[in-house]
């Protein structure tokens, strides 16, 4: 088992950090990309940062990279030293978690600890806004009756929930509300659905768990979520009819009435989730000019966009020219030449071992590289430490030609028996 997770984590370090170091290069491109045009449409920032987002998910290695990193079942049986064996020792090393391992399980358990509080939250989000009280019809304008609008004491911001059936929760008081403040909310709400934020929340959440580490990818996901809330006041002010002046004004009279815990501004979808995204987007709406998204812009857009998936692929290659690759680990019965010894060094019988009175049989488990070196040792049947510490020892040091399949070098489990006789 810990020789299983030690090969994973290997293959993971070599894509993963390869794969980190790239996207923040082009994370840093596409954050100064979204500055420049943080004064322009929110639509075109929305759709920059999530192809941005898509983009850390693309592995930048093929999957021949990988299938030399889970060991082949079958192990040949290659009996090289029968007979009585002497050589020295030290300590047997039994197999044990390298640093790589380490990390590796470190980063896995904080991504999956993430992934579940996400998890736990939409649960308990969900559990909310199914044990509230829906709206009557009639208090709901018709053009925003596309889904269940419910009321709970226990929600403290407005908030869409659910996949394929969301529903708009909102606070109990919502109820005194007046009819236009309503509407604006709901319609604000309505936006996140009709941009299917409760799917993208789920992409950042994935990434944020992956990537938790890399700062960059946090201020690309907060710049991301204040693209969409501007995009999502915009469709709420064309949904309405209104001007962005008196959107901005029910915006901050519907903040004035929410009281909201710090503990409850992480909803799927709130409407505020902190005071200086309130403010930006109120600022944004009473200093929006409408039209001014001339042709030329329109171009430029479309040049950047064009150019952003471009840079995508290339990024998302194959690495094999510029980093080496591990030959693969490939079935004995594959082999079209097998592997010979160069090279055998004899182990030598632990002195502790013979007042001891031990002997036996050990036999190990080696992993010959393409280079005809032992790569990884594993005992299969033991004898004793000592004994097994000494064959270890001596197969280390073992030299063999270079296993072949079709005329590449490939590397191979082989069994190899030591025998321990007191005469």
């Amino acid at each position: 088992m810990i020789q299983w997770i030690n090969t994973i984590a290997s293959a993971w370090a070599h894509a993963f950090w390869i794969m980190n170091l790239q996207n923040s290069l082009f994370l840093i491109i596409t954050l100064s990309i979204l500055y420049k045009l943080r004064n322009h449409s929110p639509r075109v920032t929305s759709l920059i940062a999530f192809i941005a987002l898509v983009k850390l998910l693309i592995p930048p290695v093929t999957i021949e990279q990988f299938s030399g990193f889970v060991p082949s079942q079958a192990v040949a049986y290659l009996n090289i030293l029968p007979g009585i064996t002497t050589s020295p020792a030290t300590m047997l090393q039994q197999p044990h978690l390298s640093v790589t391992a380490i990390c590796f399980l470190l980063w896995f358990a904080v991504a999956g600890a993430l992934l579940s509080v996400y998890c736990y939250r939409y649960y308990r989000f969900r559990k909310i806004a199914f044990l509230g009280e829906e709206i009557k019809p009639s208090i709901v304008p018709v053009p925003l009756r596309i889904c269940p609008v419910v009321l709970s004491e226990r929600c403290y911001s407005p908030y869409v929930i659910g996949f394929f059936r969301p529903r708009i929760v909102l606070p109990a008081e919502a109820a005194q509300w007046r009819s236009r403040y309503l509407e604006a909310i709901i319609a604000h709400e309505i936006g996140h659905i009709r941009q299917r934020d409760q799917w993208i929340n789920l992409l950042q959440v994935v990434v944020q768990a992956f990537y938790f580490f890399n700062p960059l990818v946090w201020l690309l996901i907060r710049q991301f979520i204040h693209y969409r809330e501007l995009q999502t006041d915009n469709s709420a002010v064309r949904r309405l009819n209104i001007t962005p002046d008196d959107y901005a004004h029910i915006l901050l009279r519907i903040a004035e009435q929410l009281v909201i815990p710090e503990s409850h501004l992480s909803s799927p979808a709130s409407f505020n989730k902190t005071v200086s995204s309130l403010k930006n987007r109120i600022g944004y709406q009473l200093n929006r000019k409408e039209g001014s998204m001339s042709h030329k812009w329109i171009v430029r857009y479309s040049v950047v966009m064009l150019a952003l998936v471009m840079v995508m692929l290339p990024l998302s290659c194959d690495l094999s020219s510029t980093a080496p690759k591990e030959a693969p680990i490939v079935a004995f019965g594959e082999l079209t030449q097998k592997p010979a010894v160069i090279k055998r060094v004899s182990a030598e019988y632990p002195e502790s071992a013979k007042a001891a009175g031990l002997q036996g049989n050990v036999v190990l488990k080696i992993l010959i590289g393409a280079d005809g070196k032992v790569q990884e040792v594993e005992v299969l049947k033991s004898a004793s430490p000592e004994l097994d510490e000494a064959a270890i020892n001596a197969v280390k040091q073992f030299v063999f030609t270079p296993a072949e399949k079709n005329g590449k070098p490939v590397r191979v489990w082989f069994a190899v028996p030591f025998t321990f006789r007191l005469k």
